[in-house]
């Protein structure tokens, strides 16, 4: 059932995709959906959740060197974002709901809590290594980069064709690269 949103929501967008659609999709009916996933917002983290494991898997992939390196790889997330809008607005969607939903709440404050601590880490690899300047807070520029990540993503969600979101990752990559290097 998540296989089948996951493909629903990437075809039209979170805001369009029902129980019933999924209960198609899989041969089954609403009420076996509702049966296994409680609402639809469950259903909607829950796609999300399968979605954000394909994600965590690249940003770990991208962290595990640290680094400078890892840190130049950001700039890959703004194709991301470009060729999958979809997931950008499922992830707002879900996010301005977890105002209400506790559960939700939680899943966002892990997510975002991952992703800094990831971007720190990969700055205190690149300070250990001599890379990065020590002067540098890795948790304060963590929480700076983490706000940029999703603020762009924001922006983009709301103005796809306003904000060139690959051209303003690949700057803000190549000035933060800049700022922390270790001269």
């Amino acid at each position: 059932m998540i296989a089948a949103a996951l493909e629903l929501v990437g075809e039209r967008g979170p805001n369009a995709v029902t129980l019933g659609d999924v209960g198609r999709r899989v041969g089954t009916s609403h009420a076996a959906v509702l049966y296994h996933f409680r609402s639809r917002r469950e259903l909607l983290l829950a796609v999300l959740e399968e979605r954000d494991r394909d994600a965590r898997g690249m940003l770990d992939g991208c962290f595990a060197d640290g680094g400078l390196e890892a840190l130049r790889q950001l700039a890959d997330l703004g194709h991301r974002i470009q060729r999958e809008p979809n997931f950008t607005m499922l992830a707002h969607v879900l996010q301005a709901e977890s105002l209400e939903d506790e559960r939700v709440g939680r899943y966002f404050r892990a997510r975002y809590l991952a992703i800094r601590g990831g971007l720190a880490g990969a700055m205190r690899t690149g300070q250990q290594r001599g890379e990065i300047r020590q002067d540098i807070d890795a948790d304060a520029r963590a929480a700076q980069i983490a706000a940029f990540m999703f603020g762009i993503a924001h922006q983009h969600f709301v103005d796809p064709g306003g904000v060139d979101v690959v051209a303003v990752y690949e700057d803000f990559v190549r000035n933060l690269v800049a700022d922390i290097t270790a001269r």
